[in-house]
């Protein structure tokens, strides 16, 4: 057996397979048996081990190292298990031989790498001078129990027979059914400790112990000797192997000062005193592996899964949440290891693997120790949560202060004595080094101090600024245990710096701090030091601290007449008071600093404070006249001075104001006035404003394209520039562009980008704004509760901001949400306050639209006058300062109150009215894409005005305005066949349209493919992808039509007439024209001579629900008898006799009626297919170019055939599209015909 042992420990790295290793388990325990028995202890230990470290390196993932030297070596020790599977029976043995000559020239070099790759394990020597305390190790070896003692001078063993009792007691323990009972406890300390009593006496102070497979999982902490549970006795550190605890006191260091959590639900660790706390939870645990190597301390609250010894199935959780799906694989912690110091794991389950006998933490263990963690610190299964808040907030507070495993020891203790009947609390293992000497701590500190200075500067040379914290924290742990190096001051300054790159203000004020202490000396380093801690109190938004230590700074400057410094430090006490809402203060501190640089001669910088003092009274105080004049001073003396750039931004101010006036056209006068001056002087920010702000002011006013062209030039310039500001502006309007536009997906993307952008920045006011057009969009989708979850949101912060605008903009929109839950009481309250602060401030934007949502209450109360009135007053003022979306939705109040007072004419004039406002806003809209999304949430009033004529006897006017409600893109198009986009675009756009559109294809294609193989993981991915490519082609599409003068010119075709279409008509041929409303279906029958109209009392639910039923059957071939007959009798019944005699039917369907066959709808005689032969049309309006031309039909006509394509699975396949694309050419003989792989739109776009 010796001699097969060595041959198996001869095989290269990566040969030996999972498929054998039973039997290498099997061989080295009998080798142990016969050793043990022969009371041959040491080569028993060694062999043991050797061969548990033989199976787990052969189920570990493959090693990825930092060092290039070493992964080089390790690279050419992988081709030897390739080279072996090719080499010829004689020649094994010598290649075998080549192998162990060159490992022993990698072990000269690189001996760690050896034990990496190998089975080698530390010698008796080796462990011998590690042991201070006594090394225990139990291993089942067949029935019986084998321990080994190991002191520092002798080695011994003692055998501890089997039962059938203590194995499945072992058994039920490891598996984490069920917790020990005290009897169970009691019973398992008499199997497996009193033999060893001796051993274990009161003089025993530590204990390291190596419990092999399952009896790892015993409650051992626990467990009694002398009727003491064994931390009451003895120290316990736990090690899964002799390597990985050799490994372990390799790494051993001093670097415990940086805490990183992830999914920690409780606060156990706020009064620790660790230098640095990073909890990651929810969104940003997605964070946790570009922070982990930065943090000496780990603690993983969410799941580690360990599935039978197989790292593919084995993986760390970065969340709670079952639904969930962010996980690290277990291989990550094979990957470039990285210092640490200890790892905490509060969840561990785990499956042990039936055939081996190996521990199911054995690969989670050595991928810890190889990752860089010296200590672990394990908890298996799912923990007690009330009893682990206790023993983490015990261990937590001690961990810095004593060794790991002392302060495991010490909290459980604590709850041994708290909960003596619940063993919970043994089931939290510690593995690894034990800890330091004060000695060894001096040491470790003199060897490590100034190479982390180094690495510190270099980190900070490369902007890394995580690293930079990293390694001077870990410099600051060593100080303390140097004598004569004071470096503390210049540390602090760095560390202050870095955190400050990192936006992590908390963080910097408390290096800052203690920089003070350091600056005393100098009166202008302490007075910088302060005015620095001001800025950074200001950054957390604890402005009374900012403003204690900013005025310390100032009386500084002040008694030292550093009159620069203190004309700068009023400035930014001024905004600092600004930002804390105390605006009076704010501008004392603007004016002061306004006079000294007046005294010193600073215009330039006076400048600048006029725009300050401007901008309080325009965005804070709503005061629009002192605004204009501070403003209008400082453009003055900007155009004295020469200042472009400052002329533009008070114009763009100036702009600002009218606008917040209602003067669009004054402002947009100002917009463009700055957007000249900035093109001429190439200023880049300037540019990207002016456009923002014209893009703001045409979305106010409902040029939506024109928004779109501004918006878009602006967001280039300002992702060009890395601008977060204004990019987060820009996102905003576009996300509100989109939101007008019906595309509440594309709104909610931008918005929360623009969200993210303005949290970054720290813009109180942009993230009130982002707040509220998301609760806007959720608002659209008629998701309420969510709207007012996130409107509270935007209103804490423009009460924060003491902005009445804010105020009045959000207590409207929260009005709205309430009025559209039916919470009259509570809407009328935010609406009555929104036009009361409007008007207070004289905006009248947000007047209009709060005096239009009082009329919607008013209907809703169904209060017809007052609601009219109201509605009246909304169109007059809306229609002066051009709302035209306000304007239509007050007309058509208006025009719903009036019928409810039984005044119909007046009511169709309102929806005429209202309907030409739409029509004309759309026809503003030169790019159909938006075109069509435009009028989604505008059908209403079509609906209601063909309703209302209908009504009224006006069978063709309804007609006629059932035309103009229809989605117009394709009849647009037709009207405008002249464009032509290949010729209009510049070719490299229109080449990138063609590629796009190629990678959309073949991403689709990609994906139908991986579905059919099942492989879900690479269709989620694929999935998103297409999303992507499909807004990316849209953008560009849109840009390719912009660019484009001829599509810019694009007109909108008037809807058909009705005498028009009837001159298009045979006598033979029918229209029937359709539209679905709320409550019932109208059909109109269009003929040469004359047009008639039938109502069916019908619910759109109800319709939609039968055409669901009627797909969803057609799609599993299931009978439809039935539900043919029925849609019959709803859709071609009642119009029955105005279609009789004649032979040709045309269809126009509406809205689900798109997605029936009405060929095959039948009644009890026959399909309506066999009584008409019947065609289609989007509409009726389409007719007047597809009736333009009567077709000639020749045998000459080219002809493009496809046919059942190849999706790479039987069961998709369509024979009978094939012969019928095959068919053609008997009618046309001037056919290509492409089927099975060659019908693919991508290889035709290839080929073609």
């Amino acid at each position: 057996m010796l001699d097969a042992e060595k041959e198996v420990s001869r095989l290269p790295y990566g040969w030996v397979n999972r498929s054998v290793l039973a039997l290498v388990e099997q061989l080295y325990e009998d080798i142990v048996f016969l050793l043990f028995k022969q009371e041959k202890f040491v080569p028993a230990l060694l062999l043991a081990e050797k061969g548990k470290k033989l199976v787990q390196t052969a189920l570990a993932p493959q090693l990825r190292f930092s060092d290039e030297d070493r992964q080089a070596y390790f690279d050419e020790i992988i081709t030897y298990s390739t080279r072996l599977q090719s080499t010829p029976e004689e020649e094994v043995s010598d290649l075998l031989d080549e192998y162990q000559e060159f490992l022993q020239l990698v072990d000269e070099d690189d001996p760690e790498l050896v034990d990496w790759i190998s089975p080698r394990v530390p010698s008796l020597d080796v462990l011998q001078s590690f042991l201070n305390p006594l090394l225990l190790k139990f291993q089942r070896v067949h029935n019986e129990i084998f321990v080994w003692w190991v002191r520092a001078d002798k080695v011994g063993g003692k055998r501890i027979p089997g039962s059938q009792k203590l194995f499945d007691l072992i058994s039920r323990l490891a598996d984490n059914k069920k917790g020990a009972t005290g009897e169970e406890v009691n019973d398992l300390s008499r199997f497996l400790l009193t033999p060893l009593v001796e051993l274990l006496g009161a003089d025993m102070e530590s204990v390291v112990l190596i419990a092999d497979g399952k009896l790892e999982f015993l409650p051992w902490a626990a467990m009694k000797v002398d009727a003491k549970p064994l931390i009451e006795t003895a120290s316990l550190t736990f090690v899964s192997s002799l390597a990985q605890w050799q490994r372990s006191i390799k790494l051993k260091n001093l670097y415990n000062s940086r805490l990183l959590t992830l999914a920690a639900e409780h606060t156990e660790n706020a009064e620790t005193d660790f230098s640095t706390v990073l909890n990651l939870h929810g969104d940003t645990a997605n964070n946790f592996l570009t922070n982990w190597e930065h943090f000496g301390v780990v603690q993983i609250e969410s799941p580690v899964h360990l599935s039978r010894l197989d790292p593919s199935s084995s993986f760390i959780t970065l969340t709670r949440q079952s639904n969930r799906f962010q996980r690290v694989p277990l291989s990550v912690l094979y990957e470039k290891p990285f210092e640490s110091y200890l790892m905490v794991m509060a969840d561990v389950e785990h499956k042990h693997d039936p055939f081996l006998s190996l521990s199911s933490t054995s690969l989670l263990l050595e991928g810890l120790v190889f990752k860089g963690y010296p200590g672990v610190l394990l908890h298996s299964g799912k923990p007690d949560l009330a009893l682990h808040h206790e023993m983490m907030e015990h261990f937590m507070t001690n961990v810095r202060k004593e060794n790991p495993a002392e302060s495991l020891r010490s909290a459980q203790r604590e709850l041994a004595k708290k909960y003596p009947e619940n063993f919970e609390w043994a089931k939290y293992r510690y593995y690894g080094f034990p800890g330091m000497s004060d000695e060894e701590k001096e040491i470790f500190a003199e060897a490590h101090f100034q190479a982390k200075l180094q690495n510190g500067a270099s980190a900070f040379r490369e902007k890394d600024w995580l690293a930079v914290i990293d390694h001077l924290e870990k410099a600051l742990v060593l100080q303390p245990f140097l004598v004569g190096k004071k470096m503390a001051g210049k540390i602090y300054q760095t560390l202050t710096q870095a955190a400050y790159n990192l936006e992590d203000y908390a963080k910097a004020i408390g290096y800052q701090k203690q920089v003070l202490p350091h600056s005393k000396e100098d009166p202008e380093v302490l007075a910088e030091a302060l005015y620095f801690l001001g800025i950074l109190y200001s950054r957390t938004e604890n402005f009374p601290s900012a403003v204690e230590y900013l005025q310390k700074a100032l009386r500084i400057y002040e008694e030292n007449e550093i009159l620069d410094r203190l004309a700068e430090s009023y400035s930014t006490l001024g905004i600092v008071e600004e930002n804390a809402l105390d605006y009076d203060n704010a501008l004392k501190a603007f004016n002061a600093s306004l006079a000294i640089n007046e005294e010193i001669g600073e215009d330039l910088n006076r400048g600048r404070e006029l725009r300050r003092i401007g901008r309080i009274y325009y965005l804070r105080l709503n005061r629009y006249q002192e605004a204009r004049k501070f403003f209008s001073q400082a453009y003055e003396l900007f155009t004295e001075l020469e200042q472009v750039d400052q002329q533009v931004e008070s114009l763009l101010e100036l702009g600002l104001v009218a606008e917040k006036e209602g003067d669009f056209k004054r402002a947009l006068e100002f917009y463009v006035r700055a957007q000249t001056l900035a093109e001429e002087a190439d200023l880049r920010p300037g540019l990207a404003r002016a456009f923002l702000y014209q893009a703001n002011s045409h979305w106010f006013q409902g040029n939506y394209q024109q928004a779109f062209r501004f918006q878009r030039q602006a967001l280039e310039i300002a992702r060009e520039l890395e601008d977060k500001l204004q990019q987060a502006f820009i996102l905003n309007t576009l996300g509100l562009i989109h939101w007008t536009l019906n595309d509440p997906v594309r709104a909610l993307e931008n918005l929360g980008q623009s969200l993210e952008l303005a949290e970054a920045s720290h813009s109180l006011l942009d993230i009130a704004t982002a707040y509220n057009n998301i609760g806007l969009v959720h608002r659209k989708e008629k998701r309420y509760p969510e709207s007012i979850e996130f409107f509270k949101k935007a209103l804490k912060r423009d009460e924060q901001l003491k902005s009445k605008w804010g105020q009045g903009y959000t207590h409207r929109n929260m009005g709205m949400s309430f009025l559209r839950m039916g919470q009259l009481e509570t809407a009328e309250v935010h609406l009555k306050k929104a036009v009361e602060l409007s008007r207070e401030i004289g905006n009248r934007t947000n007047l209009v639209k709060a005096m239009l949502e009082l009329g919607h209450l008013a209907l809703e109360r169904k209060q017809w006058e007052p609601a009219v009135s109201l509605f009246r007053e909304t169109f007059e003022i809306s229609d002066r300062i051009n709302v035209k979306e306000v304007s239509w939705r007050a007309l058509r109040g208006e025009g719903l109150a009036l019928i409810q007072l039984g005044k119909n004419q007046p009511a169709v004039e309102a929806y005429k009215k209202a309907v030409a406002v739409v029509d004309a806003l759309r026809a503003a809209i030169k790019v159909e894409e938006f075109q069509n999304g435009f009028l989604t949430d505008k059908q209403d009033v079509y609906k209601e005005l063909v309703l209302l004529l209908l009504n009224m006897g006006k069978v063709k006017e309804s007609f006629q305005f059932a035309e103009r409600a229809k989605s117009r893109s394709f009849i647009d198009l037709l009207g405008n066949q002249k464009i032509s986009l290949k010729n209009d675009v510049s070719r490299s756009l229109y080449e990138a349209l063609n590629r796009q559109k190629q990678s959309i294809r073949k991403t689709e294609e990609s994906l139908m493919a991986v579905r059919i193989a099942g492989r879900e993981k690479e269709a989620k991915k694929l999935a998103e992808d297409l999303v992507k490519a499909r807004n990316q082609y849209q953008d560009l599409l849109i840009s390719a039509k912009e660019q484009s003068p001829e599509i810019s010119s694009f007109v909108t075709v008037e809807a058909i007439s009705l005498e028009t279409l009837q001159s298009l008509l045979a006598d033979s041929v029918a229209l029937v024209e359709y539209l679905v409303t709320e409550n019932e279906l109208v059909v109109w029958v269009v003929t040469k001579t004359k047009i008639d109209v039938a109502r069916v009392p019908l619910e759109e639910k109800q319709l939609n629900g039968l055409i669901a039923d009627y797909r969803e059957r057609i799609q599993k071939l299931a009978p439809i008898e039935e539900q043919a007959q029925l849609l019959y009798s709803l859709l071609i019944k009642p119009v029955e006799s105005f279609i009789a005699g004649k032979r040709f039917l045309g269809i126009v369907p509406h809205g689900r009626l798109h997605y029936i066959s009405f060929s095959s709808l039948r009644d009890e005689q026959s399909y309506l297919i066999e009584k008409h032969p019947l065609f289609y049309s989007p509409s009726a309006s389409v007719m007047q170019y597809t009736f333009k031309e009567k077709a000639k039909r020749s045998r000459e006509i080219k002809v493009l055939a496809l046919g059942n394509p190849d999706l790479g699975d039987f069961n998709y396949d369509l024979p009978l599209a094939e012969m019928e694309a095959n068919a053609l050419k008997w009618d046309f003989p001037k056919v290509d015909v492409f089927t099975r792989k060659d019908a693919t739109e991508s290889w035709l776009k290839e080929h073609i």
